[in-house]
């Protein structure tokens, strides 16, 4: 009888263990951070025939997981009517602007928001980053599933992510082609980068 009581007070002392261990582990799964214009950049390139444009977005917040010293999930929400282009005249600038958030483009008064939410961040060391990311990105209320290379990086205090890639306007349902002596690329350039406080 004395030998049960043992094993069973025992068993109950692992269980108690695991227990406790069990909010630290999940606090490691779901600690995350915040990130916004000031400590972050989002731009986007547009090609055309003659030339390309370059768009910064001013207003988004990202948001990334972390396990440890891992990061594991990354999402960000954009106001795709609220950017600058890189044309210093206030006019030219204007009717750009204006053109990109109509529905030959943005339809921000629509889709006032761009999305993107990982679905899995794995290493994979190339010369184009450290690791690969997948997710699903949403624009014009039409979500594509995208891969891409990023740099990131990971410490106990701060956490940065660096990527360039491209996307196709057109699967989101941006398909004005321009002038016929003007023509726009179909491929847009996303130069993204993040940094994170922890």
């Amino acid at each position: 009888m004395k030998q049960t009581n043992n094993k069973t007070i025992r068993a109950a002392l692992v269980a108690l263990a695991l227990l406790l261990t069990l909010p630290v582990v999940a606090l490691a799964q779901s600690q995350k951070s915040v990130t916004k214009p000031g400590q972050s950049s989002i731009v986007a390139v547009g090609s055309k025939v003659t030339g390309d444009h370059t768009l910064t977005f001013n207003s988004f917040e990202g948001t990334a997981t972390f396990s440890g010293n891992t990061m594991t999930g990354l999402e960000f929400t954009i106001d795709m009517g609220d950017f600058r282009s890189e044309i210093e005249n206030e006019t030219f600038n204007g009717k750009l602007v204006g053109h990109l958030k109509s529905a030959d483009f943005f339809d921000t008064e629509k889709y006032p928001k761009g999305t993107f939410k990982s679905t899995s961040i794995k290493a994979e060391k190339t010369k184009f980053g450290t690791h690969m990311v997948q997710g699903d990105m949403t624009l014009r209320g039409k979500t594509v599933t995208i891969r891409f290379p990023a740099t990131i990086n990971v410490s106990k205090d701060k956490a940065t992510g660096k990527t360039e890639f491209t996307i196709n306007r057109k699967s989101f349902g941006m398909a004005y082609a321009g002038k016929k002596d003007d023509l726009i690329k179909d491929e847009v350039l996303l130069k993204i980068n993040l940094n994170f406080k922890r």
